[in-house]
Formats: C-alpha cells, sequence, structure tokens
C-alpha cells in the first residue's frame, strides 16, 4: 500500500468516527429539544451526517481493496459493502450521551459546531492533499461543514439573543450567497 493510500484511509478512518459521533450527536439534540421546528432541524443534518458517511465509506472500500477514488456523485449512490462496514459497524455507539443533561442548549450548540469545524477543519486540509477525485470529496465535505456550522452559529446566536428557537428558510440564504 502506497503512503498516499494509507494517508488517505487515515482521513477517511476519521471522517467516518466524526460523521458517526455527528449523527449520534443531532440525533440526540432532537430527542432533546421540545420545539418540532429544532427536532426537524437536528434531523435533517443527521440524514446529511449518513450520506456523508455512505460517500466516505464508499471510498475507503475502494481505496482499501485496491481501487481509486470514486466519483462524488457515484459515491453518493453507491451503498458500502466491504471493509469499512466490517471495520466500522463493530463499533458500537457509546454508552454515555455525547449531550449531557446538565448541558444548556445554548451549550449543546456551542458543542455542534466545535465538531462541525472540527470536520471542517481535516476535509479542508485533506483536499490539500491528493488528485482531483479525492479533493472534490473533502472540498464538498468541507462545504457540508461549513453549511451545518452557519445553521448552528445562526441559530445559537438567535438563541443567546432572544432566548427563543428562531428558524428561516434553511436553502434560501444558502443558495442566494451574499447581497
Amino acid at each position: 500500500m502506497s503512503n498516499e493510500v494509507a494517508a488517505a484511509l487515515a482521513v477517511l478512518t476519521q471522517g467516518i468516527r466524526t460523521e458517526l459521533d455527528g449523527r449520534r450527536f443531532y440525533r440526540e439534540a432532537a430527542e432533546r429539544v421540545a420545539d418540532p421546528r429544532a427536532q426537524r432541524m437536528f434531523l435533517s443534518i443527521a440524514e446529511d451526517e449518513e450520506e456523508h458517511l455512505r460517500i466516505l465509506r464508499v471510498q475507503y472500500d475502494s481505496l482499501s481493496g485496491g481501487g481509486g477514488w470514486v466519483d462524488l456523485e457515484e459515491a453518493k449512490a453507491r451503498e458500502p459493502t466491504g471493509a469499512s462496514l466490517q471495520l466500522f459497524s463493530q463499533e458500537k455507539e457509546a454508552a454515555e450521551r455525547i449531550i449531557k443533561p446538565e448541558m444548556s442548549d445554548l451549550d449543546a450548540l456551542k458543542l455542534g459546531m466545535e465538531m462541525e469545524y472540527q470536520g471542517y477543519d481535516m476535509y479542508t486540509k485533506a483536499s490539500e492533499r491528493g488528485g482531483l477525485a479525492s479533493q472534490a470529496v473533502y472540498r464538498f465535505l468541507a462545504g457540508e461543514e461549513s453549511e451545518h456550522f452557519a445553521v448552528l452559529q445562526k441559530t445559537h446566536d438567535y438563541l443567546a439573543e432572544k432566548g427563543s428557537w428562531f428558524f428561516w428558510d434553511l436553502e434560501k440564504p444558502l443558495a442566494e450567497g451574499p447581497s
């Protein structure tokens, strides 16, 4: 196995663990909040984490099986079947919750923002290495983490200022871009 493949598998392994933690975090957050819109927001992000997991696992399977990087669109559509499922299916979700009972909603949002920033940073750094296919995957994932961070930050800021949950059209600000 080349050093480049070994390095890519290490990043993919860390990415899978990060996305597993993220998925668990957002599911816990959805269970915790009473506001139905907040629940939908957290469940939507958890679904995004599922897509990220699928992409990372497909890439891991391909690289660990001696293949190359899978095109991003193909990776989104494909189901993982190999080494990643064997490796990561044995990891049990920790019995200890990520969101502690004593945490406020603001604390939980800060934790989510920290997790998203760490993922963004990891994927951004990984995108600086490798070929075009790996760069496309990492840039896509970094962009997703950035969007999640922005949603969590806006929610945190509003909740801190107004004391209540607030929601906006999540797609509109992202699609329109800066004014």
